[in-house]
């Protein structure tokens, strides 16, 4: 979820698309197709981009065979550099997580949390949350 111009957008991710979250904002990645990495995300006026900063890809090599490449940086790496990476990551802190209720929405929107919390008013239209149906039906902020 991310809260901006009075309006709070939610984004549908798969466990696999989005996982073990870090402190930093940093991630897993596992596409399922031999590709897996490392990214953050960062947004768009009306959706999220995966930035990957370190991946490894199964490609076919010039017989047909199987072979993993790999990334960090957006630079060819060896697998041991690629592993360093990933060890780098499993190290970091973990993010915090809180229960989906209203007041820890209106909590983490408040100014104290760097952000500003919508008016407890506020009545989204559901075009802002689309790309989560069931979020529509049960936005915290939604007053039916």
């Amino acid at each position: 979820m991310r809260y901006q111009d009075g309006v709070v957008y939610g984004y549908t991710l798969t466990y696999h698309q989005f996982g073990g979250l870090r402190a930093d904002g940093t991630f897993s990645i596992d596409e399922g197709t031999g590709t897996s990495g490392l990214g953050t995300m960062g947004f768009s006026n009306n959706a999220y981009v995966v930035n990957q900063f370190a991946n490894c890809e199964l490609v076919s090599d010039a017989s047909g065979n199987p072979v993993e490449v790999y990334y960090v940086n957006q630079q060819s790496a060896t697998a041991d550099r690629y592993q360093a990476a990933v060890d780098q990551q499993s190290a970091k802190p973990e993010a915090a997580w809180v229960d989906f209720t209203p007041d820890n929405v209106a909590a983490m929107l408040s100014d104290t949390a760097g952000g500003a919390a919508p008016p407890t008013s506020a009545t989204p239209e559901p075009s802002a949350c689309e790309t989560c149906c069931s979020f529509q039906k049960t936005h915290p902020l939604r007053k039916s």
